[in-house]
């Protein structure tokens, strides 16, 4: 049974990268590992959201933000709130003044404004974005038939409520996205590889003072991001994919 690897390995593999000395503890007080205190947790962060890693992979019930509403049909002779949101044929509109509704929303105009920008492409639901998720990559529920793919959403910022949403016309959501996980013992190999590489990436121009090799790293990362979707694609039974030579031999 292999070792679980920890920071400190991850760490020292990206100075073997560089070809800069290992270091005995992230406490130690050197230019390394100054350096890969300043850019673990970034280049954690960027590794995580540069593929869909299965072993971080989560797929959870996605809730429905308090702050919005879906759009309902407008109706005749109901009594609406500010803040209600209502489709009429292919407008999509907001309440800004209570009223009852008279035979048409066009006879109560000035009661109604534009939906908001936040509903750009006229999405009818916003759900909150999981404060555990690093990158989102599908979205879709039980009627779903293709859930490799999954329904059509975006991620935006809401400027009002400092907050990120996800903007879909699918209802009772589920998200696929990959977890912000930390735990070092639950990477696996390709991700540690890419890891390694994109930490030295990012320490390379203070510890070698040359954007050379930092391209060097990167190029590195990729063709490590391009190796785990190689892996990948045999768990997920993607036949298009088995023929594909490792991006490894590709580069030599």
């Amino acid at each position: 049974m292999s070792t679980p690897v920890s920071q400190l390995d991850i760490v020292n593999l990206a100075l073997g990268n560089l070809k800069q000395r290992s270091i005995a503890s992230m406490a130690e007080v050197s230019a390394q590992a100054g350096e890969a205190n300043r850019c673990y947790e970034t280049a954690r962060r960027e590794t995580l959201r540069g593929h869909d890693w299965g072993f971080a992979t989560c797929v959870n019930i996605l809730a429905l933000n308090s702050t919005y509403q879906s759009f309902a049909t407008w109706l005749p002779t109901h009594v609406y709130a500010v803040g209600v949101l209502v489709k009429d044929g292919d407008n999509y509109y907001s309440c800004n003044t209570a009223h009852t509704s008279g035979a048409t929303l066009a006879a109560n105009a000035s009661y109604w404004s534009d939906a908001s920008p936040l509903y750009a492409g006229q999405w009818l639901f916003a759900y909150t974005y999981p404060s555990n998720a690093v990158a989102v990559w599908h979205i879709y529920n039980s009627a779903t038939k293709d859930k490799d793919n999954g329904e059509q959403f975006r991620v935006v910022y809401d400027s009002v409520n400092n907050e990120k949403v996800i903007l879909t016309d699918c209802d009772l959501a589920m998200g696929e996205y990959t977890f912000d996980l930390q735990d070092t013992t639950l990477f696996d190999a390709n991700f540690v590889t890419a890891f390694a590489f994109r930490l030295a990436a990012n320490m390379a121009p203070n510890l070698t003072g040359d954007d050379k090799i930092a391209q060097d790293m990167m190029a590195g990362y990729n063709a490590a991001i391009s190796e785990a979707e190689r892996m990948s694609s045999y768990e997920a039974k993607d036949e298009a994919a088995k023929g594909r030579t490792s991006p490894y031999e590709d580069i030599r």
